[in-house]
């Protein structure tokens, strides 16, 4: 049977659940118990105990009117004798039943037996004052039944009081013990609960967690296939993830096929291209005239924008579906840039553009030398190209927010405000990027992004329409860096 999440579910709140009823049922038994303890001393030894004080009491009230009666024959004293033996009768059948030890029964019916005798020994008695010796005998008879009937009874409050004492200690022995199993229970069922829901709890996260690692290898261009051992809804999404991995990683290397036949197909033209803007420039089949050379100016530029174009689509494209390599090193961000920055400077003298380059003390950065070269030589292109004769261009390497900063400010045209959070997009350009009659490819900045977040930097924008625009691209330190790569 499959093992579905909502069945272990609820087979987990039903183990927990039976559980508790069965912790429950335990503890209800051992509360059963101490009730019972309770009401056999509240039933019995208790009672038994306030009946024989009771009818020692009454005794002792027999006891006198029946020496009076004696003493006086006066029928009055006799009535008072049956009043109070009437009393003392029901009491002791009263309790008898509930007496279940043998020894306070025999004892009990003993008193019950010699209070009987003296009460039909004491009505039998004529009611007339009786000779001396006759009632000192009866006298003395009385008295010394009340007397054995008194000691009887004190030695039933005894034992009685004995029994309650061992009751209440037996009381606080099975309440301590009571206590114990249920503390026992307790922790028992919470740690028995707390395994269950731990083991369901696993079961449904391990292989939300292989997900998610799979995740983030298919984000880092690695396609694994996860194993799920469970057989629940999860196992399914895992099956349909590592088909969808499979997928992808074959779109990858078809898309990276197409790159590699794109690149062939766009440079090996262009080479020709080059070569024979080469034999033609240097009029090796003849003169040219103004005109011609012009045409051929003409048509170097649009080959230089064609390959601009190719190779920036081509790493972008690559960057995008991971296959692109990345060789860190550490280094300081200065000198990774200086080349672009000596080269720019070449061009900024050629068109009377000021080019300076403004470097404080940085942490060292974790890059790939030739891809932040590149950024540099982007960003520095573009300053040159919307930046006119006449102007400056600085180029700024000191601290940022996440750690090294890298900016390019020119004194250029500017870019409008609602162009300015789309420049990194892929194919656009600002309205105005048509005013120095060079547009771009819509590609150079975006491959600098990419580039930038392959290293955990962040790239931004500042402009202001005619005054100029501020890029850069901020990088963390080299420790940073390196974990992010990894």
């Amino acid at each position: 049977m499959r093992m579905t999440i909502y069945r272990k579910m609820i087979l987990g709140f039903g183990v927990i659940i039976t559980v508790l009823v069965l912790v429950n049922g335990l503890i209800l038994i051992q509360l059963r118990d101490f009730s019972d303890t309770v009401r056999t001393m509240l039933s019995t030894d208790v009672r038994s105990m306030d009946v024989a004080r009771q009818v020692r009491t009454s005794l002792s009230e027999e006891e006198r009117n029946a020496r009076k009666f004696l003493v006086t024959g006066d029928t009055l004293y006799r009535m008072l004798f049956a009043d109070a033996a009437s009393l003392s009768r029901p009491l002791i059948d009263s309790v008898l039943p509930t007496i279940s030890g043998p020894r306070e029964r025999a004892a009990l019916g003993v008193i019950a037996a010699s209070h009987r005798r003296l009460s039909t020994s004491v009505m039998a008695l004529p009611a007339t004052r009786l000779p001396g010796p006759t009632q000192r005998r009866s006298e003395a008879a009385v008295v010394d039944t009340v007397a054995r009937l008194q000691l009887l009874l004190d030695e039933m409050l005894t034992r009685t009081r004995d029994n309650v004492n061992r009751s209440m200690m037996d009381l606080e022995a099975k309440t301590a013990n009571a206590l114990q199993r249920a503390v026992l229970l307790t922790v028992g069922a919470l740690l028995g609960t707390m395994l269950v829901a731990l083991i369901i709890t696993r079961t449904i996260t391990r292989p939300l967690k292989a997900l998610r690692e799979g995740t983030q290898h298919v984000l880092e261009g690695v396609h694994v296939p996860i194993r799920v051992a469970s057989r629940d809804e999860i196992a399914g999404l895992a099956e349909d993830f590592n088909d969808m991995s499979a997928r992808l990683k074959r779109s990858t290397e078809l898309r990276t096929e197409m790159l590699q036949l794109i690149s062939h197909e766009i440079r090996s033209p262009l080479q020709s291209m080059y070569a024979a803007y080469y034999l033609l420039s240097q009029q090796i089949s003849g003169p040219l005239n103004d005109e011609q050379r012009k045409v051929i100016g003409n048509i170097k530029n649009n080959i230089d924008r064609i390959g601009d174009f190719s190779t920036h689509f081509l790493d972008l494209a690559k960057i995008e579906a991971g296959v692109m390599p990345f060789t860190l090193e550490t280094a300081d961000l200065a000198a990774v840039i200086a080349p672009a920055v000596q080269n720019a400077q070449l061009v900024a003298r050629e068109r009377n553009i000021t080019l300076t380059i403004e470097a404080s003390e940085t942490p060292p950065v974790s890059v790939d030398t030739g891809k932040i070269e590149q950024v540099a030589t982007n960003y520095l292109t573009n300053a040159l190209k919307y930046t006119p004769a006449g102007g400056t261009i600085t180029v700024r390497v000191g601290p940022g927010e996440l750690g090294t900063r890298f900016s390019v400010t020119d004194t250029g045209v500017g870019i409008p405000p609602e162009d300015i959070p789309k420049l990194f997009t892929k194919f656009f350009q600002a309205k105005n990027s048509g005013q120095t009659g060079r547009k771009g490819t819509g590609l150079g900045l975006a491959l600098v992004r990419a580039i930038v977040e392959q290293h955990g930097g962040r790239v931004h924008a500042e402009s202001v329409i005619g005054s100029g625009s501020t890029f850069a691209a901020d990088f963390p330190p080299a420790a940073v860096s390196e974990e992010t790569a990894s």
